[in-house]
């Protein structure tokens, strides 16, 4: 049975419900896996404190709430009580500051952080979790064996939600039924400027749903500018039963809050106004992945401009489409699991090996990730394993040590051959934990506890392929140094200072938080901007759907400037070149990552490929693929950084541009036949420069969709 959780978060009229409400999510994880929840909490709402108790966690009022000195007297007091069953503390809340984090700390037991935006100095916890989009591109502080947990894979969601993931949402020509949900408190009264927006539509279909949490101070000023409303609605309080009123919804009209998350779950198309300053990075975020549209501060928004933002996305079927996918794309039902299990492999032992253990190194030793980036890559078969274990086994000067979980689940291993006062380090972690910055409290541990077993002081060395990326990080963080000898290997590498310049209303920013990702999970620091005066000093700098001129001075700022351009540099230089290539008949078109220069499309080429059409793509299409071979470029790059800039060659042969396009390139020719101009038709752009033709002195537009 796992130990108890004790969470302490707070709900009041000033900070809302948010943060009981998702630790609720991360409570029901943990009971269903036999653990004891307690809430410690000053909550100001009868209503709020029964959903605890009726989940059956246990709750302890917090008379006064930190910074007053007996929050930490009571939280102290409680986890005496439950010394020897307590298995974590969580805390939830902004006013939890770093004095408070390290008394818990100090005290021994093990600390889950929640936070949001990145605001204190230093962080002390065992688990550092942020559930929000623009997480990894925060540069946190925190302690050294700090586990951080960063982005939407991490965001938690009440069990009520899981059902609704493959849920088949189908999208109306025109949004009727409007979601209203401003949080639980709602302190600035945004729900009413939201109606006012709809009552200047005049709409008398619209059927509208307004959620008010259950600290909202507002609702005699709601109910009164509702009387005054033509169209169908319904004031709810209290609500329970969420997922099927996102469920119902057409388009929604939320804080952009913890709500965002459910309702990419859901799948609903909305809209987020940023109600607290803890929301512009998830707004930010989901408005750039194509979630959601963002309109902004909500001092900033009239009714008139909340009105005319609903009515271009109700009438869009096919952005409610797009939102709607993306949110999906975005959030899973797995983020609390994901979190208990760190929590869980967090509390890692080690366990010297013995014999017993043979079969599930060798397994572990033939993984196929495991034999691609070592010095000898092929198989090992059972027989050649088996006696070589035992040798080691019998090796004194060998230290060799399987991880495993609270529950004795193995999740990997780590050894160190010491010969003289060297140990050289080795490490594996089980494909089932990767992603976890397990390796780097695996080897922490391995290493503390071979200083307690040798005496006399140890260098410790790490011999790893230049090209392994992701092992080289890991022993950036243990503070390796680099290893300079004939066997051309390293045991770090810098890690990268990466940022993506596209712009602001570039087709490309749907994919681009797929690629940051995963350059975060791969141990980089990783920024997104849509303004070259924002790029500072760093190392890479990836200009994805990028229009902007660049100044040497700013280029000068990185080591590399990388523009992905489809074509056979220098051949096919200029604006548009996949275009104009779908135009000229081609389906297999070059696609070249070069570095930025001064002069246009004139610097060394690093990689190339090939991009393959069929002849059908229509322009999504045609996106769809150069996003995904540009970013197979971006990311071949950093993952091969050092073999990949050694092969840098200089572009050779006669150039050739291709000149910018403009509207009057998509006009069609009444005279011909549409087979003729079905390529024309291919790459046109049906919301921004529609295909025309003129006849009889009037001009008609044509759009083209797949049937």
């Amino acid at each position: 049975m796992n130990k108890h959780l004790i969470i302490r978060a707070d709900a009041t009229t000033q900070i809302g419900t948010g943060h009981i409400m998702r630790c609720i999510a991360l409570a029901q994880a943990w009971q269903e896996r036999g653990g004891d929840i307690t809430f410690l909490s000053h909550c100001e709402n009868d209503g709020l404190r029964q959903r605890i108790s009726d989940e059956g966690f246990r709750f302890i009022p917090i008379e006064n709430a930190h910074p007053h000195p007996s929050d930490l007297e009571k939280i102290l007091s409680v986890l005496s009580d439950e010394k020897e069953n307590t298995g974590w503390l969580v805390l939830d809340g902004y006013h939890f500051d770093t004095a408070f984090q390290k008394a818990i700390r100090d005290k021994g037991i093990r600390l889950l952080v929640i936070d949001d935006m990145n605001h204190l100095s230093h962080y002390h916890a065992d688990v550092l979790l942020n559930q929000n989009i623009h997480a990894p591109t925060l540069k946190y502080s925190c302690d050294e064996d700090t586990i951080p947990l960063m982005g939407c894979k991490y965001v938690m969601l009440r069990r009520e939600f899981l059902e609704y993931r493959e849920w088949k949402r189908v999208i109306s020509e025109k949004a009727a039924k409007i979601l209203v949900t401003m949080g639980g408190s709602d302190p600035d009264n945004v729900t009413l400027k939201i109606i006012q927006a709809l009552n200047l539509m005049n709409d008398t279909e619209l059927e509208v749903k307004f959620v008010v949490g259950p600290v909202n101070p507002n609702i005699e000023s709601i109910r009164k500018e509702l009387s005054r409303s033509n169209f169908t609605y319904n004031l709810l309080s209290n609500v329970k039963n969420m997922p099927e009123l996102m469920a119902w919804t057409d388009v929604a009209i939320s804080a952009a809050g913890s709500t965002c998350w459910e309702l990419c779950l859901s799948g609903v198309p909305f809209l987020g106004i940023i109600s607290a300053e803890n929301q512009r990075g998830i707004a930010k975020g989901l408005d750039h992945a194509g979630a959601a549209k963002c309109l902004g501060w909500h001092e900033d928004l009239s009714p008139t401009d909340i009105a005319q933002s609903l009515l271009k996305v109700m009438v869009n079927k096919r952005k409610m489409e797009q939102m709607s996918e993306q949110g999906k794309y975005l959030v899973d039902n797995r983020g609390s699991k994901r979190i208990i299990r760190t929590m869980h492999t967090g509390e890692l032992q080690l366990r010297p090996v013995q014999s017993s253990g043979c079969e599930l190194l060798w397994q572990w030793a033939n993984d196929t990730d495991t034999r691609r980036p070592a010095f000898y890559t092929e198989p090992i078969s059972c027989e050649t394993h088996e006696k070589w274990l035992e040798k080691k086994i019998r090796d004194t000067n060998r230290l060799q040590f399987i991880a495993v979980d609270n529950k004795g689940v193995p999740i990997g291993q780590t050894c160190f051959d010491i010969i003289s006062n060297v140990a050289e380090v080795d490490y594996y972690i089980d494909k089932n934990y990767r992603g976890l910055n397990l390796g780097v409290l695996i080897i922490k541990k391995g290493i503390q506890y071979v200083c307690t077993e040798i005496e006399t002081p140890l260098t410790f060395l790490a011999r790893v392929k230049k090209e392994n990326y992701s092992s080289n990080q890991i022993f950036i963080n243990l503070n390796f140094g680099d290893i300079n000898d004939k066997s051309n290997v390293t045991s770090t590498h810098t890690h990268l200072s990466i940022t993506i310049i596209s712009d602001k209303e570039s087709w490309i920013n749907q994919y681009i938080p797929e690629v940051i990702s995963k350059f975060i999970v791969s141990g980089h620091t990783v920024s997104w901007s849509h303004n070259v005066s924002e790029i500072n000093n760093g190392d890479i700098v990836f200009y994805l759907g990028c229009g902007q001129m660049v100044s040497p001075e700013i280029l000068s700022k990185n080591k590399h400037n990388l523009v992905v351009h489809e074509s056979d540099l220098p051949k096919g230089k200029g604006w548009a070149p996949l275009t104009w290539q779908i135009l000229e008949g081609q389906n297999e078109i070059p696609i070249t990552l070069f570095e930025a220069v001064k002069s246009v499309d004139a610097g060394k080429i690093y990689m190339q490929d090939i991009m393959h059409f069929n002849g059908t793509e229509l322009v999504d299409e045609l996106r769809k693929k150069q996003a995904e071979y540009a970013i197979r470029l971006c990311l071949f790059f950093i993952k091969n950084y050092s073999l990949v800039t050694a092969k840098a060659r200089e572009q050779i042969g006669k150039p050739s541009f291709y000149r910018k396009r403009g509207p009057k390139d998509s006009k069609l020719d009444p005279d011909k036949t549409i087979r003729e101009q079905f390529n024309l038709l291919r790459v046109i752009d049906n919301e921004r420069y529609p295909a025309f033709f003129d006849i009889n002195g009037e001009r008609y537009l044509l759009k083209i969709e797949r049937g």
